[in-house]
């Protein structure tokens, strides 16, 4: 990406966003962009030496990655030029309860992310905690981050990987996945890409952050974005992730987990987990 454009990019979210400040770092290959903004170093690039916490509101993008990585350390394919590969570094909190508005932030972003990709013709859902689907297969997915000293929380981090222009012989080895090329059939534009990212998650992040007299009712939003609420489902704990229950999705809690339900209508919430693929 060129460096101009990402800084009048960059700028136009500030003021949209209200900002303090707001600053751009990108990279031809990392190993990792939420590695590199987390620690201040990949292994591969240095930002920044120890003692490090990352700025606030820092974006940190990369053409390729070599060992992006998604929930549980998961591989997220990074195919170089055609997928967005981004972190951004966020304040923590100022609410006291920040456990339970970090489990928030997960679905809140999600829900910003497919609202603005909504908004340019995209029917977007998500896959609970943090899987974007379009036309029932994957087009990203997002990774919130955090350190801690003690109990407080000290740095927090969210990494996106989108899908735009891959094709189906890029994606061959990922069956259940999709990109925004291979939607709408012509190549999406980067830049645009790149500012409905960061907004959405600058805009998910404001959000997360009110009181809670003020907070999102992630509720009634869950049944509006959800690709699978009242559906039947594979879920699996990751404890055993060849053991997986056959439930339905019931909905989500004010924090954010899952609700499932059985054909006795015994619930169940579960804090974490996964929903299969073959089932949606």
């Amino acid at each position: 990406m060129r460096k101009y454009k990402l800084k009048g990019i960059a700028k136009n979210l500030k003021t949209q966003h209200n900002l303090p400040q707001l600053h751009t770092l990108h990279f031809t290959s990392t190993a990792s962009t939420n590695t590199l903004l987390l620690n201040g170093t990949d292994g591969v690039n240095t930002i920044h030496t120890t003692p490090y916490t990352p700025t606030p509101y820092t974006i940190v993008t990369a053409d390729t990655q070599t060992s992006g990585h998604g929930r549980s350390g998961r591989q997220w394919s990074s195919i170089k030029g055609d997928g967005l590969y981004m972190s951004i570094s966020l304040p923590p909190f100022n609410n006291t309860d920040n456990g339970r508005t970090m489990g928030r932030m997960n679905i809140i972003a999600g829900y910003c992310l497919c609202k603005n990709l909504r908004n340019i013709g995209l029917n977007t859902y998500l896959k609970w905690p943090n899987d974007i689907i379009l036309n029932n297969k994957k087009i990203g997915g997002l990774l919130l981050e955090t350190t801690y000293q003690g109990s407080s929380t000290t740095s927090m981090v969210m990494g996106i990987g989108l899908n735009i222009n891959q094709t189906n012989k890029t994606l061959q080895h990922l069956p259940q996945g999709t990109s925004i090329r291979l939607h709408t059939g012509r190549k999406f534009n980067m830049y645009h890409a790149y500012e409905i990212v960061a907004s959405s998650i600058l805009e998910a992040h404001t959000l997360s952050n009110q009181t809670k007299d003020n907070e999102l009712h992630i509720q009634s939003l869950w049944t509006q974005f959800s690709q699978n609420i009242g559906r039947e489902i594979s879920f699996h704990t990751g404890k055993q992730p060849q053991t997986k229950i056959i439930t339905t999705e019931r909905g989500i809690t004010a924090e954010g987990h899952i609700i499932t339900g059985n054909k006795h209508n015994r619930e169940h919430i579960y804090t974490y987990g996964e929903v299969g693929y073959s089932n949606i």
